[in-house]
């Protein structure tokens, strides 16, 4: 990736994670009426926005399914290292 890429990409950031405190005024009333609560000023907050894909079918939903399985059993079984 070139720096002009990273720059690019930097621009067009789907993810914002600022402390409530940092929030535009108009963004933190925003974010308090969806979570139906106010926000501490210490609290982290994380906005993402991403594009909505259509669900894989047939034999790849199988794989999907399989890999996400081997991959939860890897993560299990390093917690249960770290836990000993």
């Amino acid at each position: 990736m070139t720096f002009e890429g990273f720059i690019e990409r930097r621009e067009m950031s789907n993810v914002l994670i600022n402390k409530a405190r940092e929030l535009k005024p108009q963004t933190r009333t925003a974010v308090e009426a969806e979570l139906d609560r106010s926000l501490k000023d210490d609290e982290d907050v994380s906005i993402m926005a991403f594009s909505a894909h259509e669900a894989p079918e047939g034999e790849a939903r199988v794989r999907a399914g399989q890999n996400l399985e081997s991959y939860f059993k890897r993560i299990d079984k390093q917690a249960a290292k770290v836990s000993d």
